[in-house]
């Protein structure tokens, strides 16, 4: 038996976390795997220690208020780890609750490998020198990182983005319409607010009021919600009844790419679920609103110009972003209602969405799992 130990702390990972364990069992088809997953990984038999909703928080706020919980999963993690003596140790993301198990397991000789690198291009690059020490190998998702760790001499592969490599090139946006019971003619705004409670916190209600204000502008205007779980669309659901109980919103589970491919247009928050977007060809509008010194803290520290990963992958600015009180919905219902009026910038951004999903479509899932065979090979 090969046994390895995988830990994510949000739904990307999840789904991250799930392609690799495919592959991997292709490979290896002794693979046993256990640590901390989501709904996808625990079907393909990922053994949990905890669910992994308790790692997902967001900023400084957030963490001070849940850290003696991660402290706890932290101390849970390691010594499972160092108990069970796994081949390699596999941190996707979270790289707060990760990189610190990681280097204490390196230090014990147990193989560290991290998918999807920390943003040290964007704020705290000083944690180059910390991932050294913490990692064997760190499998990167976007090309421009792999010169960031070759000139800081650490270990790293570009491997592409594994959804790159699961999304179609070619989107039938009409069929995905029928799929879901949408009026085939009519537009579709999908509306995004995020997966974790905090999000949903700051942005459901903006949300709703941007898709009434929409409707007002265009009746014929279907609005869609793909929610993360149950308990997700129960709280979004709260904000829908208070705010516009007669707005129609066709609120779901677990199908957000589908209701991505049906969209003409998509209201997203600002993180991976833009990148999502961007890899299923959809014009969007990247909004983002936190905790007043959150956002006084994130100002500080980002060096980046851009905060969407469309806009940074293409390093010019090719959708809206718009964060704290730019997130108006007077602004929003602007930013949304160009990309219906604007034929050809709407047409423009498709193509140059295009060209990065093909950029990004390397196969990532089976170079990850070679690179991870090879690094554990006796």
């Amino acid at each position: 038996m090969t046994l390895f130990f995988i830990v994510t702390g949000e739904a990307s990972g999840d789904r991250l976390g799930a392609a690799l364990m495919l592959t991997l069992k292709h490979h290896c088809p002794d693979a046993q795997f256990i640590g901390v997953s989501g709904p996808l990984m625990r079907s393909l038999g990922c053994t949990e220690l905890f669910p992994q909703e308790d790692l997902a928080v967001m900023g400084f706020i957030d963490v001070f208020k849940c850290l003696p919980l991660l402290l706890k999963r932290r101390k849970q993690v390691k010594q499972a780890a160092t108990r069970l003596q796994p081949a390699v140790y596999i941190g996707i993301d979270a790289p707060d609750f990760n990189l610190p198990i990681e280097r204490q397991l390196k230090a014990q000789g147990i193989k560290t490998v991290h998918v999807n690198s920390p943003t040290v291009w964007a704020w705290r690059a000083g944690r180059l020198k910390s991932i050294a020490k913490s990692v064997d190998l760190m499998l990167l998702l976007f090309p421009f990182e792999q010169a960031i760790y070759d000139q800081a001499q650490i270990p790293a592969k570009y491997i592409g983005h594994p959804l790159a490599d699961q999304l179609p090139l070619i989107i039938d946006t009409e069929s995905q319409k029928s799929a879901l019971g949408l009026l085939k003619h009519a537009p579709v705004l999908a509306l995004l607010p995020g997966s974790r409670v905090s999000e949903l916190t700051y942005l459901a209600a903006l949300f709703i009021k941007v898709a009434r204000a929409c409707v007002h502008a265009m009746p014929n205007l279907q609005c869609c919600v793909p929610l993360i779980n149950e308990k997700s669309r129960k709280i979004f659901i709260a904000y829908w009844q208070e705010i516009a109980p007669d707005l129609a919103l066709h609120c779901s589970v677990g199908n957000a790419h589908a209701v991505m491919q049906a969209a003409d247009v998509v209201l997203v928050a600002s993180g991976t679920a833009a990148l999502e977007v961007m890899l299923c060809h959809k014009p969007m509008v990247v909004a983002y609103q936190m905790h007043p010194v959150n956002y006084w803290l994130a100002k500080c520290l980002i060096k980046t110009p851009y905060i969407a990963l469309p806009n940074i992958l293409s390093h010019a600015l090719i959708v809206p972003e718009r964060i704290q009180q730019q997130a108006s919905v007077k602004q929003l219902t602007r930013d949304v209602l160009n990309w219906f009026h604007d034929a050809s910038l709407y047409t423009q951004t498709q193509q140059q969405f295009l060209k990065l999903h093909q950029d990004l479509r390397q196969h990532a899932a089976e170079k990850a799992a070679i690179a991870i065979l090879t690094l554990i090979k006796p």
